[in-house]
């Protein structure tokens, strides 16, 4: 079980002993790490095993990641490894976007639709939400046709949902005073 408290700590103690020019850079790094991390699960095991003493862990990440990214943050993952944490580096990693993309004004939004819009469409999508936040948006759009219409938008842990679907299932609590059947929602939904 991951302790959100300490990963939290990690960030903030990485970005707090950054300087301004250099959060761009570090970002860049993590997120490169994150990426690596995320395709490779014999990465993950080997990260997270208590087996594997700590120095050698280090090692790896040297061998790994040295040649690709910047000092300061080969340093923070070493140290990482140094105080066996190196199980948490993906929700660290994850916590420090949160804290560049608070302090860069952005706004990750994932939009949901029933079907595939044109970038004209998205980007006035996404201008709204901009301008109702006052940020700048981190736009994903993804494709669900079982919502049959309308649009499902998430902003961190807030769902917008205005698909037809979530409307029929309102619709009917409404009218039957109880939650729609299996049966009849999957009577609804797109094969």
């Amino acid at each position: 079980m991951i302790n959100t408290r300490i990963v939290k700590r990690y960030a903030l103690a990485l970005f707090g002993a950054i300087k301004q020019e250099q959060i761009e850079q570090v970002y860049q790094d993590l997120l490169s790490v994150q990426a690596i991390i995320r395709q490779s699960k014999d990465l993950r095991t080997f990260l997270s095993s208590p087996v594997v003493p700590h120095n050698k862990k280090q090692e790896i990440i040297k061998e790994i990641f040295g040649a690709s990214i910047g000092q300061t943050a080969l340093d923070f993952l070493l140290l990482i490894a140094e105080k066996r944490r190196e199980g948490m580096l993906s929700e660290i990693i994850d916590s420090f976007e949160g804290l560049y993309n608070t302090q860069m004004n952005l706004l990750p939004v994932n939009f949901t639709t029933s079907v595939e819009l044109d970038a004209e469409l998205q980007q006035k999508l996404a201008q709204t939400v901009a301008n109702i936040t006052n940020k700048s948006v981190i736009s994903d759009f993804k494709v669900d046709p079982a919502l049959r219409g309308g649009a499902v938008v998430k902003i961190d842990d807030v769902v917008y949902d205005g698909s037809v679907r979530h409307h029929l299932e309102m619709l009917y609590r409404d009218l039957a005073g109880a939650d729609m059947p299996l049966s009849l929602q999957n009577k609804l939904s797109v094969n």
